[in-house]
């Protein structure tokens, strides 16, 4: 995509007064959220680094390596949700230090938000996450990606472009030569689907949408360019997945008719509602996000024994 039509969605996507005041304010409310778990939680330790990966003040990520004492593993890349619109990578940062604890070294990745960055410039940013993952880090051929909600979308979304090359154009995207392997992914309470959402009354489900995508993202059938969840893509060839959804979630139906399409496809995918759980359980210390630490560390187990 050239930069004047960049231009042109961006003025496109530009939200009325309404719209930005919600964004404004949950955006504000999760900086306080922010904070509020990084007071209730263990302190990160001094090992975690941020580093630079694209020339937007946003294009940064965390690394946090693994556990001096745990059996070395394949990293994790994780990308956080809000809907693509707000939200940040620290909320997240004592779940990953779980997973860091267990051996994996860890990419927490933010990025620009819509509707600022509207569609395909925060894929991009995700791109080029990647990218510089492998550059600064060549001992890592393969990683593991996973996100959480507008986070699960961007990770299933590069593990799909990355695996099938040939879509990227159609998305204004270019896959560099020298991204990792994708050795499998992770989907927690994903937007994998554009409309199911909105129809089960997912809060801001609209907003979110039309901010990240426009107003023709809303429509029952788009142009490929407008292509922005896993269901809107036709492909040939997926990672072993592992796709969460939790029972009331007003999101679960998004994973529900994503891993119905992926298994008629014959695509390694695994598939687990968490009873009582709703949406953003995986942030907060409750049965149902322990038990998922440690569905996640068998499934990546067990994707690292297929490959």
């Amino acid at each position: 995509m050239i930069p004047h039509e960049l231009a042109e969605r961006a003025s496109s996507a530009k939200p009325p007064h309404r719209d930005r005041l919600v964004i404004g304010v949950m955006r504000f409310v999760t900086r306080i959220f922010a904070l509020y778990m990084r007071l209730r939680h263990r302190k990160p330790p001094e090992t975690i680094l941020r580093h630079q990966y694209g020339p937007d003040a946003a294009e940064h990520l965390y690394f946090i390596p693994a556990a001096p004492k745990a059996l070395a593993k394949m990293p994790v890349v994780y990308f956080h949700g809000g809907g693509w619109i707000y939200g940040g990578a620290d909320i997240s940062t004592h779940r990953l230090l779980d997973i860091a604890a267990a051996g994996h070294p860890v990419f927490n990745v933010e990025y620009p938000l819509a509707p600022e960055h509207p569609h395909p410039q925060i894929l991009r940013s995700t791109l080029a996450a990647l990218t510089w993952i492998h550059r600064h880090h060549p001992e890592y051929e393969s990683v593991h990606l996973m996100g959480d909600s507008a986070g699960a979308n961007l990770a299933l979304m590069a593990a799909i472009i990355v695996s099938n090359p040939g879509l990227a154009p159609s998305l204004g995207l270019d896959v560099p030569d020298d991204v990792p392997a994708i050795r499998s992914v992770v989907s927690i309470q994903g937007v994998l689907d554009r409309l199911t959402w909105i129809e089960d009354g997912f809060g801001l489900a609209s907003l979110m949408l039309r901010s990240y995508a426009g107003q023709e993202a809303l429509n029952a059938e788009v142009t490929p360019d407008l292509s922005v969840t896993p269901m809107d893509l036709r492909f040939d060839s997926l990672p072993p997945s592992f796709i969460v959804a939790g029972s009331k979630d007003r999101l679960a139906r998004s994973s529900e008719v994503c891993v119905d399409r992926f298994r008629l496809q014959s695509f390694d995918v695994e598939y687990k509602v968490y009873e009582g759980a709703k949406h953003g359980f995986f942030t907060f210390d409750t049965p149902q996000s322990r038990q998922l630490l440690v569905d996640i560390q068998e499934f990546l187990e067990r994707a690292h024994e297929r490959a």
